[in-house]
């Protein structure tokens, strides 16, 4: 047997690919963060804590485990931790949260180009859904490729912005505190662990059958565990300042669609563009693995079937997404 050599290209190739899969519309805009992380005052600060070691052990056993099996189909990851049985359901489940998550996503690019360039949200929406309806009908390699460059650039923006807000905020972690018992945010729990759980739960469905297929291509189980742990490092950072950010800017942020680009704004108007324009492409590359992972668990890329299916499951979700408010429908998912 010929052991292949670490890659640290395909490391940094796969982490990147974790990194723009995770961050999508409600991550990017700063929504998902406020409802499930700062709407619980400086407990979200330790629930992002959490969240890295959650993460950290989730993505890396993903990624080394479909380096290791080799599954010929998506959905085989749950049949393996699961059974034939509950397999089946845990399958059905991720697929239907998969695709409810997309268009959760669309949702969010028509917010997102309606706030900041008074576009439509319907058209914005129907703009981004046919992009992704393309990519996904180009293959996963090319997919893989896109996703792997754009990652690392998106979280390091972010980061970037949450470093000004946190710096350039009003209020002190206490004073948050404070503040939000006054404030109504949406909260998908009761506490800030049940939050932070559900959280993991859900990065959890979102990640098994996508990385498990990506890990197929790494040269070994350290290269691909590495890849993981690297990827969640770079998303729980981000998590975690972009949390104290919001706490501290948390008056002029509670009531916004998309905080970030408020975030982003306040250091200077052409960095709110900026980041506008990065919330869109967070939102196109966390958007084609939801869309491919939902067309490949019912065909085989590259058949009619699987072109047909990316189609009208693309146009359903775009519809779905124009249809409620998008931090409604981050809420509810």
């Amino acid at each position: 047997m010929i052991k292949k050599k670490l890659s640290w290209k395909n490391i940094f190739l796969f982490a990147g690919v974790y990194l723009a899969f995770a961050i999508g519309s409600g991550f990017a805009t700063g929504q998902e963060i406020l409802q499930y992380f700062a709407s619980y005052g400086s407990c979200g600060i330790l629930g992002a804590c959490v969240l890295f070691i959650a993460l950290s052990y989730v993505a890396g056993t993903f990624i080394t485990l479909g380096q290791r099996e080799q599954f010929t189909h998506v959905n085989d990851v749950y049949l393996y931790y699961c059974g034939p049985r509950l397999g089946r359901i845990y399958d059905f489940f991720s697929v239907f949260l998969l695709y409810a998550s997309f268009s959760v996503m669309v949702s969010g690019a028509g917010a997102t180009l309606e706030q900041n360039y008074g576009i439509s949200a319907p058209l914005g929406a129907t703009v981004i859904g046919i992009c992704v309806i393309l990519t996904v009908l180009c293959g996963l390699r090319r997919i893989v490729i896109l996703l792997g460059c754009i990652g690392p650039f998106k979280i390091i923006f972010v980061i970037v912005v949450a470093l000004f807000g946190i710096v350039q905020g009003p209020f002190s972690l206490q004073d948050a505190n404070q503040i939000i018992t006054n404030l109504h945010i949406l909260q998908p729990a009761s506490s800030w662990l049940a939050s932070t759980i559900l959280y993991v739960g859900l990065c959890l469905v979102w990640l098994a059958a996508f990385l498990t297929t990506v890990g197929k291509d790494a040269n070994s189980q350290l290269e691909a565990g590495l890849a993981g742990v690297l990827g969640a490092l770079g998303f729980s950072l981000a998590v975690l300042l972009l949390t104290i950010a919001l706490l501290m800017n948390i008056e002029q942020l509670s009531s916004t669609m998309i905080p970030t680009l408020t975030l982003a704004g306040n250091i200077h108007h052409l960095m709110s563009t900026v980041f506008s324009v990065l919330i869109i492409v967070g939102i196109y590359t966390a958007t084609v693995p939801l869309l491919w992972t939902t067309a490949a668990r019912f065909s085989r890329e590259g058949t009619p079937k699987f072109r047909i299916l990316t189609l009208v499951l693309g146009l359903l979700g775009v519809m779905v997404g124009l249809l409620f408010p998008f931090n409604a429908l981050i809420n509810t998912v």
